[in-house]
């Protein structure tokens, strides 16, 4: 097997701790899994001390111009490595210098209130230079601003002239092209001041990781095989207080072909250990209208066995491919499961979905080499035999098939091309044993050429129903994927920019202060007394309905330490204020 590199193995981790979840994130592909414990690593409710994921990674594998497999992908690092920090040379030669796997052996986060804070300083700054003013020692600057580390180590331009340019995506100020928050230059979280929402770059979510990793810095050692010369560079992200989004975390991953090759009948995947609770009692479940895969309990009740379960009304956990890469133009194809085929500009959304066992079953037990990971991605057992509808899908003679137990969700018999089926397949149906499962989740295939980058943009989404009508809480997740959905395909505008476009614009300038209790207070004298006074968060969600203006002022006591926006309207005339709350 070829290797360019010889980069030491990667030794960094992070945790995302937004909200109802967290979950450690380690720079080498492995998600979900606390790489320094080798245990697992999603645990929701924060605090409980329980688990439902244990490990999450991305897989790419494509044919070469001569028919050779490379491919990309790990488990749990036990045999070795297979991916490592940083970025690839754009030149093609993926001439790897270990220091940079060093440099890069790291996750990057930023929170959006620290970006909004920075922003209001350099605003401040620009509007006191043109109009001699100094409102940059205005509260919440009156003891003046230092630029968190946060921002000043966002990791937006990359001097080395092998490389590419930009890495972390940021907003530049000035233009120059050089990432340098001293100019005001920050990390790209979107606002609605620049224009257009791009989702494969603009920054979401209340706070985001960022890290880059590719598949070329040493040999591969575990699922081995020749590697692609694939550069990914990820973002994580999550909301803190959007209701229906509490228990949701965000992917963006941009993957970039480094090599000079072009890679035919490339699948990209993402492989998930989905311990819930107790491992021992799980089954799996595929939505296909809907990309969603889901581990749940194969019993009403979670019980403890070494670890903690959930008891009584489990939760369920899933992944969704929101949008996954470009599909290749005219391939016959309907890649978005929408009815139609070769749409422009059609993404591809699941593809396949399917699994295997922790055990040496030479059809459904755990891959060994790169060949083995990419059968599974295809819909293939280990053996190279189909994977086929009913049973443990092992069956032979029955009808081959793209999904594993998608029950009733696939009406239009996308995944055993149009035949129809007798019966609806589940875990349950089946008479499967509850185990210990692991499942893989495909979009593909298309060509992946030299230099492209595709982007693949998934959720990680977690719901526990309190009705005893769905005791293993699939209505509740397929519930909670919609939401994301919606979010996603809305270009999560109605979370970042709730505050009503005025008619017209009045200057809004009241007199606001921290109070030494902690409580805002708000003058409302130079206000009309008919005008609807609202306050709303970072998120665009009201924080309080409606304040009343007859009121000489107003005073907040509940206020979390953050950025608010006070809107005051009365007919077609709107003006908004920040607010510090302390």
């Amino acid at each position: 097997m070829n290797a360019q590199s010889t980069c030491a193995s990667p030794g960094a981790s992070s945790v995302l701790d937004v909200n109802n979840v967290a979950i450690h994130i380690g720079p080498s592909g492995n998600t979900g899994f606390d790489v320094p414990s080798l245990n697992a690593g999603y645990e929701v409710p924060i605090g409980s001390n329980t688990f439902s994921i244990f490990a999450m990674s991305t897989w790419i594998g494509g044919i070469t111009p001569d028919q050779q497999l490379r491919f990309a992908g790990q488990l749990y690092r036990q045999n070795g490595d297979s991916f490592w920090p940083g970025p690839l040379p754009f030149d093609g030669s993926l001439n790897l210098a270990p220091s940079v796997c060093a440099d890069f052996d790291n996750i990057w986060e930023v929170t959006r209130e620290e970006v909004e804070l920075h922003r209001e300083y350099f605003d401040r700054l620009a509007f006191d230079a043109i109009n001699g003013t100094n409102t940059a020692s205005d509260p919440p600057f009156e003891n003046g601003y230092t630029i968190p580390d946060n921002i000043l180590n966002w990791p937006g331009s990359n001097l080395d002239p092998a490389y590419t340019t930009d890495l972390a995506p940021y907003i530049d100020v000035n233009s120059d092209q050089i990432y340098n928050p001293n100019d005001g230059d920050y990390p790209a979280f979107y606002h609605t001041e620049l224009g257009d929402p791009d989702l494969d770059f603009h920054l979401f979510g209340d706070k985001v990781l960022w890290w880059i990793y590719n598949d070329y810095g040493n040999i591969h050692l575990e699922l081995p095989s020749d590697p692609m010369g694939v550069e990914i560079e990820c973002v994580a992200y999550a909301y803190s207080d959007i209701v229906g989004l509490e228990n949701t975390i965000f992917f963006r991953k941009k993957l970039t072909n480094r090599s000079t090759q072009t890679f035919g009948d490339t699948y990209l995947s993402q492989w998930v250990d989905g311990d819930l609770g107790c491992y021992q009692d799980d089954y799996i479940a595929s939505e296909v209208q809907q990309a969603l895969g889901i581990t749940y309990n194969g019993d009403e009740e979670d019980e403890d066995c070494g670890i903690n379960g959930y008891g009584s009304m489990p939760p369920a956990v899933g992944t969704d491919i929101l949008r996954g890469p470009l599909a290749d133009e005219g391939d016959g194809i309907d890649n978005n499961l929408n009815g139609e085929i070769d749409e422009d500009g059609e993404f591809w959304t699941m593809s396949h979905f399917t699994y295997f066992q922790n055990s040496p079953n030479p059809l459904l037990g755990n891959p060994s080499t790169g060949l083995d990971a990419y059968n599974l991605m295809r819909g293939f057992w280990l053996n190279g035999q189909q994977v086929s509808y009913g049973g443990d899908g092992t069956g032979i003679g029955s009808e081959p098939c793209k999904y594993v137990f998608p029950g009733d969700s696939d009406p239009n018999n996308v995944g055993t091309d149009g035949v129809e089926m007798a019966f609806d397949w589940t875990e349950s149906q089946a008479g499967n044993a509850p185990g210990d499962r692991r499942y893989i989740q495909t979009a593909g295939p298309f060509t992946f050429e030299p230099g492209e980058s595709i982007y693949s943009h998934s959720a990680l989404i977690w719901a526990q129903s309190e009705d005893t009508d769905d005791p293993f809480s699939i209505e509740a997740i397929k519930e909670s994927d919609i939401l994301a959905q919606d979010a996603f395909d809305a270009n999560f505008q109605e979370l970042v920019s709730g505050l009503s476009e005025p008619t017209v614009k009045v200057p809004c300038d009241l007199n606001i202060r921290n109070t030494d209790l902690g409580a805002v207070q708000i003058d409302l004298n130079s206000i009309s007394k008919n005008s609807l006074v609202q306050l709303f968060n970072l998120q665009g969600q009201q924080v309080y309905g409606e304040l009343k203006a007859s009121d000489n002022y107003t005073e907040i006591s509940d206020l979390k330490a953050g950025i608010y926006f006070l809107q005051i309207q009365e007919g077609s005339f709107v003006c908004t204020q920040k607010i510090f709350a302390e």
